[in-house]
């Protein structure tokens, strides 16, 4: 059964209408984002947000480096003194961080790297300085010994823990150390 002649007559009458005014809407959208572009002046002038810039004040970074009787690494500090020049923090580095920091197929331990330069101690702590990316101005390779000997003029010394050491494997309570002082 076919339409009747008016009907259909009437439809494609109301189809080209409606197509006509959507293709003169897209070309109207269409002109009017060409304007928009040609007349936007974004990205002829720079204009960035004015934040406040935070400088690091220079510090002073020492390294130490301890190793056994076998020339091992067992433990890897950084010391950096404060601005004022007096006090500062001690950072513990593990002993196996990555030296390549990610870059590399391969890790590259810290402890390994020094194995490879036992010999040549600025090259371990070029390697220490590239893993934190700080800049070093002293670094030192030592024995248990020469450890004991740094350390002496401070030792004892009196640490206050003013809150208990807990931890999560022990069993029982897992307090391992009491709020207090010790010597």
């Amino acid at each position: 059964m076919t339409a009747l002649p008016t009907r259909r007559k009437r439809r494609t009458v109301v189809g080209a209408v409606v197509a006509f005014v959507l293709v003169m809407v897209a070309a109207g959208l269409a002109a009017a984002g060409a304007m928009t572009v040609v007349n936007s002046k974004a990205g002829e002038e720079v204009v960035g947000e004015t934040r406040p810039v935070v400088q690091f004040p220079n510090t002073d970074n020492a390294a130490l480096a301890v190793v056994d009787d076998e020339g091992r690494l067992t433990s890897l500090i950084i010391a950096t003194l404060a601005p004022a020049g007096i006090g500062g923090s001690i950072v513990t580095i593990p002993v196996n961080a990555d030296a390549s920091i990610g870059f590399g197929d391969t890790r590259r331990p810290l402890d390994g790297v020094l194995d490879a330069v036992l010999a040549d101690p600025e090259r371990f702590f070029e390697a220490v300085e590239g893993t934190l990316a700080i800049s070093l101005q002293f670094g030192e390779i030592v024995s248990a010994e020469r450890l004991a000997h740094l350390i002496g003029p401070v030792v004892p010394a009196t640490v206050v823990l003013s809150e208990p050491v807990f931890d999560s494997l022990t069993p029982g309570s897992g307090q391992i150390v009491p709020a207090g002082e010790f010597a």
